[in-house]
């Protein structure tokens, strides 16, 4: 059997683009020729040729390191936290009824179980209940942060710079489809949280740096904060959620670090050459007059 989970709401979406050194300093290049008439160009630069400049954003998913960007977050909150956030589950093709999303404060994660043996607290649609629901085993899971599902932690070079795409939405649809047994209960199903104390380096740069702006931004229209779902859970295996959405805001956020020091990261080139992106510094308050 087939099972498709889908969880639509609002959110923020955030990649991170990372380019190494050479590349930076062509991206830099190009940003000079944005800004200067292609005649005092060829004076700063004799004995080269003038080339028209290229798209920032298109000049940087070209460069990226490994090809592909970093998935920093989706950005939408669970229904626990969130506002107007809709869950449904079909199996096969077909609808299938559920009684709710229960969220478990305490449960752990244990091979390919979710232990509740210290569950004291069960939560349904905003009302607590002290006791496991009777009709538990046909409800969906929230189980929050889970130590078992980190991502693996990479290291950034001082050198390199980091630029973050940041898109927000109002409504997105979060999907995950994946085969199941034929015991499939939908209290098989946890939703997982992201894990901001277990993040990679691209994403501890991201919550350090950018998501208070973000937060203090959009925490009264869409409930958002550090809180967002990343994949779902099924007999211990993780699958990670997909998310298709039409965007509203886009930012842009680029960060560089000269210290050579873990916390050095610092904002670079902050002018308008960014195209349909408004970029933003993370220490400016100049996120919330767009």
């Amino acid at each position: 059997m087939k099972v498709e989970l889908k969880i639509e709401g609002p959110g923020i979406q955030v990649y991170c683009y990372e380019l190494n050194a050479e590349r930076k300093k062509e991206l830099e290049e190009n940003f000079n020729k944005m800004v200067m008439i292609p005649e005092v160009w060829k004076m700063d630069n004799p004995g080269k040729e003038w080339t028209p400049p290229i798209y920032p954003m298109d000049m940087i998913a070209e460069y990226c390191e490994n090809g592909v960007p970093s998935l920093i977050t989706h950005g939408m909150m669970g229904p626990r936290y969130g506002v107007d956030i809709n869950v449904s589950l079909s199996v096969d093709g077909e609808d299938k009824e559920f009684a709710g999303v229960c969220w478990l404060v305490d449960a752990e994660l244990e091979e390919d179980l979710i232990n509740i043996a210290y569950q004291y607290s069960f939560e349904m649609d905003g009302v607590e209940f002290l006791e496991k629901p009777a009709n538990f085993d046909e409800c969906i899971l929230h189980v929050g942060h889970q130590r078992g599902t980190q991502k693996e932690e990479g290291e950034v070079p001082h050198n390199h710079l980091l630029v973050y795409r940041i898109i927000s939405y109002t409504k997105g649809c979060l999907t995950a489809s994946f085969e199941v047994d034929d015991d499939f209960k939908p209290s098989q199903l946890a939703l997982v949280d992201e894990l901001p104390d277990a993040a990679t380096m691209e994403e501890s740069i991201y919550y350090f740096n950018i998501f208070d702006c973000l937060r203090d931004r959009y925490q009264d229209s869409i409930g958002f904060d550090e809180n967002t779902l990343r994949g779902v859970l099924y007999k211990g295996q993780l699958y990670d959620f997909e998310l298709s959405f039409k965007g509203g805001d886009r930012f842009v956020a680029a960060l560089e670090n000269d210290s050579g020091d873990e916390g050095g990261w610092d904002h670079a080139y902050l002018h308008e050459s960014w195209g349909d992106y408004r970029q933003v510094s993370p220490y400016y308050d100049d996120w919330k007059d767009s």
